[in-house]
C-alpha cells in the first residue's frame, strides 16, 4: 500500500500510511483549520484510553495540529457494515460501564467514519 492522501474530509486532510493515518486541518480558511484542530483535539483527548470499538490513537499533539491514529482498512461492504454496526451498538448496549453510549457510535455513522482494524469494525472518525 503506498501513501495515499485524502481531501474530502470537512476540516481534516488525511495522510495514510501503510501503518497509520495523520489527520492535520484544513488550511481552506481560518474556520475550517480552527475546527479541524477541535476535531483533533476532541479525538486526541481518547489516546491510551481501551475501547476496542475505537480505532487507536498513536499520538495527539496537544495543540490539536495532528493526530495519528492506527490505519484502519475502509468499509467497503454496506450491508457487511450495517450488520457489523448492529453487533458493535448490542455490544454497547451490553456494556455495564459504558463509557462510550450508542448516541455516540450513533453520530454520523456512515461508512466513511468507520473502518476495520484487526478484523473488527471501528469508529475512525471521533472529532467534533
Amino acid at each position: 500500500q503506498e501513501m495515499k492522501v485524502k481531501t474530502n474530509g470537512g476540516t481534516r486532510i488525511v495522510i495514510l500510511t501503510k501503518k497509520y493515518a495523520f489527520k492535520i486541518p484544513r488550511l481552506g480558511s481560518w474556520r475550517q483549520f480552527v475546527q479541524g484542530m477541535l476535531s483533533n483535539l476532541t479525538e486526541g483527548q481518547w489516546k491510551g484510553y481501551d475501547n476496542e470499538h475505537l480505532c487507536p490513537i498513536a499520538y495527539s499533539n496537544r495543540f490539536g495540529l495532528m493526530v495519528v491514529m492506527h490505519r484502519a482498512e475502509p468499509v467497503e461492504n454496506e450491508e457487511l457494515f450495517n450488520s457489523d454496526l448492529q453487533k458493535l451498538y448490542d455490544d454497547v448496549d451490553g456494556d455495564e460501564e459504558r463509557t462510550l453510549d450508542r448516541d455516540f457510535f450513533e453520530y454520523d455513522s456512515f461508512p466513511k467514519n468507520f473502518g476495520y482494524y484487526k478484523g473488527k469494525l471501528v469508529k475512525i472518525d471521533y472529532g467534533v
